[in-house]
């Protein structure tokens, strides 16, 4: 996808509040359209699911072998053994969570619950730690809010992740009551924790997207001839097959166009490859105006292919005479051969190619300057 596309969004200015609120949060990917974010949302949270599961599945490991240790009597430990059972239960059932919830904060419960279950067999807590040590256990939450947001690819998961940690906090403060300033300065940390896990989160995804962005630039490039604007050979053999499968599914005509400029290597000879390049370029650009649908690429040389969606071969013969009239009107008047096939059922893109091709071929010795369809 180009960069454009990516790039597609309304200016800082006329947003709206709310939307301005969401960009703080949300970054760049705020400001694309809805189609497109949701898309890149997915895409973000394959990824992270990807990186963040091989560490979880790493930390998952390591807890399981302190497990066993504390079980078997070799590790000494604060809580009870079949207190590590269920913490590393926890943690299993977190990592297997994150990996397979879609959607509705299921996975914000599911980081928690790893969270939680790695801090209590790490940690190794005394029974009533928590009551003891009020500062400790709700340092425990800050870093959880710091950590654990930033794994969170959906924004509902992060509100619901959030609102856990603050009931989390509450319930706390009902049991082991603190002073009133007390109450306010902790919940300050505890919001300036979440606004820290919501800026690393931010940077997480703002670094994806331009990750992205470089990367499409770079297949961008490698996929397009500089000349004429238009998908190189290698283009079309990533794009070509996917417009093809896409249209063979629904029982609509398609058509291949195979274009061989006439004499174009006496045409560089006699005006130098300065004027060559025009002449391609000329041609790209028509093959792109002209295209509302389907492709056009250039395969090397003078040589060029399109395909046409919704068109048999009567109507991909009018699209190629329609080419060469445009052409031949030109202050510098071009000519080319052309070969139409249309698709048949059942039929791959090679097999297409070389009707499309053996049917411009036989324009060619036909006398050049006109277009054959293919048997």
């Amino acid at each position: 996808m180009p960069d454009s596309a990516l790039e597609a969004h309304a200016s800082p200015q006329t947003l709206k509040l709310g939307q301005r609120l969401l960009v703080l949060v949300e970054g760049e990917l705020a400001r694309l359209p809805p189609r497109e974010r949701a898309r890149l949302t997915i895409w973000q949270e394959n990824r992270t699911r990807a990186a963040l599961g091989d560490l979880m599945s790493l930390l998952a490991v390591i807890s399981s072998f302190k497990v066993a240790l504390v079980l078997t009597g070799v590790w000494p430990a604060g809580l009870v053994p079949w207190a590590h059972g269920i913490a590393l239960i926890c943690v299993l059932l977190g990592r297997w969570g994150y990996a397979y919830a879609r959607g509705l904060g299921i996975e914000s419960i599911a980081a928690m619950l790893f969270l939680l279950g790695l801090i209590t067999i790490l940690a190794d807590p005394a029974p009533l730690w928590w009551i003891e040590q009020p500062a400790l256990t709700l340092g425990w939450m800050w870093l959880l809010a710091t950590l654990g947001i930033p794994l969170l690819a959906r924004l509902a998961s992060v509100v619901v992740f959030c609102g856990l940690l603050i009931a989390a906090a509450v319930i706390f403060f009902l049991m082991d009551p603190i002073p009133g300033r007390a109450t306010f300065g902790i919940l300050l940390y505890l919001l300036v924790s979440i606004a820290g896990g919501l800026f690393l989160r931010r940077l997480r995804s703002d670094m994806s997207l331009h990750y992205r962005r470089s990367n499409e630039s770079v297949t961008l490039a490698a996929n397009t001839d500089a000349l004429t604007g238009l998908p190189n050979r290698r283009g079309w053999r990533e794009q070509a097959p996917l417009l093809l499968a896409e249209h063979a599914t629904g029982n609509k005509p398609l058509s291949l166009l195979f274009i061989d400029l006439d004499h174009f290597k006496q045409r560089n000879d006699l005006h130098g490859h300065a004027a060559g390049d025009e002449t391609l370029h000329r041609v790209g650009q028509l093959l792109g105006e002209r295209l509302a649908a389907g492709m056009a690429a250039r395969l090397g040389g003078e040589e060029f292919v399109c395909l046409l969606p919704g068109l048999d071969e009567h109507a991909a013969v009018q699209f190629a005479q329609s080419l060469r009239e445009a052409l031949a009107q030109d202050a510098d008047p071009l000519t080319f051969s052309g070969g139409v096939a249309q698709w048949r059922p059942g039929e791959d893109l090679t097999e297409l190619l070389a009707r499309g091709d053996a049917a411009m071929y036989r324009a060619k010795q036909a006398g050049r300057d006109c277009v054959q369809t293919a048997d």
